[in-house]
C-alpha cells in the first residue's frame, strides 16, 4: 500500500504515526522505539569490532546511523537513508 492509500483506508493509524513516528507501532509490527531496543546488543557488538559490513533494511540503517551520528530519537525516523546505497562510517577520536 502507498501512504496515500493508508491515509484513505486507515486515517486514525495514519494520523497516529504522523503524530509520533518514533513510537508508533503498526498493527502486529514494531516501532522505531522497539527496533532501537532490539538493536542495542548489536550496536554494542559493532562498537567492539574492527571493520564491519552491515546489510540491512532502511529502518535498521536509520537506527544505526542515528546512534553512530548522535542523532535524537525525534530525528531518527526522518534521517535520509537512500536505497541501494553503500554508506561508510569512519570512526574518529572523541566523536
Amino acid at each position: 500500500m502507498t501512504y496515500a492509500e493508508i491515509q484513505q483506508k486507515y486515517p486514525s493509524d495514519f494520523n497516529a504515526r504522523d503524530a509520533n513516528k518514533f513510537a508508533y507501532r503498526y498493527p502486529r509490527g514494531e516501532s522505531y522505539e522497539d527496533l532501537v531496543a532490539r538493536l542495542e546488543p548489536v550496536i554494542m557488538e559493532l562498537e567492539r569490532q574492527g571493520n564491519v559490513l552491515v546489510v540491512s533494511h532502511q529502518a535498521v540503517m536509520r537506527c544505526l546511523l542515528a546512534y553512530f551520528l548522535d542523532k535524537s530519537a525525534e530525528d531518527l525516523p526522518y534521517l535520509h537513508v537512500p536505497l541501494h546505497t553503500v554508506i561508510k562510517l569512519t570512526p574518529v577520536a572523541y566523536g
